[in-house]
């Protein structure tokens, strides 16, 4: 009973000494999984945050080219009711341009009209001249010439009158159609005037849209260059954290094969040693792996499986001091105290 509460007491001295080395072990393997637990929490919140960010950016291009798009359509509008509006001024023009050509055109045919009346009546007044001087002497030829001259008189006079009334008509005609052409002139004035300004303003309008135009493109060029460079900054940033956590994952591979360690359990005797018939029950040795480091194998798996995460330097540095080194040359064996000596 003695030798086996000696054989005992070494045993759960050397447990208590491996569990105080695999406690902190398990403690730091639990930090580390925790840690790369926020860390993935993190690397998903800012995935979501360019989602957002990215959907937004969409959004704002989308609004502006519809925005753009509009304005197109509003000047192609303004510019085909500026070519309607022009082609109505040439039309009012060439429409009063014709109806003075038309009055120009009845005014001359007066005037020929009227020339032709003053020939017909020059024509006409020779035959109303006295005869001849033979005819002047005798009563007969005297009262036909009393009665021409008075029919001639009359007819005089009706001429008069007439070529007084047709010169007064051709007067007003003149008048009217100077005051006509005035008029007209005037008209034709204001209209090529306005015909002027319109156009000076549609050419005005036409530069401003343009300059806003290209205000608009160069500020959804400036847009698209800055969501490139984000997306780019977000590229770089990300392959970085992908190579970060990379090495981090291998450092903890590393971290898991040296804390593997096996550990040496003491030799047991099964059985009680028959001295008389000398057969010896040997001793068995085994190898076993503490709980502890099983837990943190199985706790280094986890966060293999959902380690993509972020991690600083100094903890990477700090994490690979704390773990023992085994096997080194610093690393002692414990001793196995068996009754091998005993028995023989």
């Amino acid at each position: 009973m003695k030798k086996r509460r000696q054989d005992a007491s070494p045993v759960s001295s050397d447990r208590q000494k491996w569990q105080k080395v695999f406690d902190p072990l398990v403690g730091m393997i639990t930090k580390q999984q925790s840690q790369l637990h926020t860390l993935v929490r993190e690397r998903s919140l800012l995935e979501d945050r360019i989602r957002t960010q990215q959907k937004r950016y969409d959004s704002d291009v989308a609004f502006l080219r519809e925005r753009i798009s509009q304005m197109k359509r509003a000047m192609a509008v303004q510019d085909m009711m500026r070519s309607l509006d022009a082609m109505k001024l040439e039309l009012a023009v060439g429409l009063k341009q014709r109806e003075a050509l038309l009055r120009k055109m009845k005014l001359d045919e007066a005037e020929l009209e009227l020339a032709d009346f003053k020939e017909c009546l020059n024509v006409l007044c020779p035959s109303a001249n006295p005869r001849d001087d033979s005819e002047r002497h005798t009563p007969e030829t005297s009262r036909s010439k009393g009665s021409s001259q008075k029919s001639s008189g009359r007819s005089a006079k009706e001429l008069d009158v007439r070529d007084h009334l047709l010169e007064d008509e051709i007067k007003r005609l003149k008048q009217e159609y100077d005051v006509l052409v005035l008029d007209k002139n005037a008209e034709i004035s204001a209209l090529l005037t306005e015909k002027k300004f319109v156009w000076n303003q549609y050419k005005i309008l036409e530069t401003n849209l343009n300059d806003k135009l290209k205000s608009k493109e160069a500020e959804i060029r400036l847009a698209n260059e800055k969501v490139s460079g984000l997306l780019e900054a977000l590229a770089r940033k990300r392959g970085d954290e992908l190579v970060r956590l990379a090495h981090e994952l291998e450092l903890l591979r590393r971290a898991r094969c040296t804390s593997e360690t096996p550990v040496l359990s003491r030799c047991t005797t099964s059985g009680s040693i028959t001295s008389s018939l000398g057969n010896k029950k040997g001793t068995r040795v085994s190898v076993n792996k503490p709980p502890s480091a099983a837990q943190g194998s199985d706790s280094t798996k986890n966060s293999e499986r959902g380690g993509r995460g972020s991690k600083r330097k100094a903890d990477e540095i700090d994490s690979s001091q704390v773990t023992p080194k085994l096997f080194s040359s610093s690393f002692k064996i414990p001793k196995l105290k068996t009754p091998v000596k005993q028995m023989r």
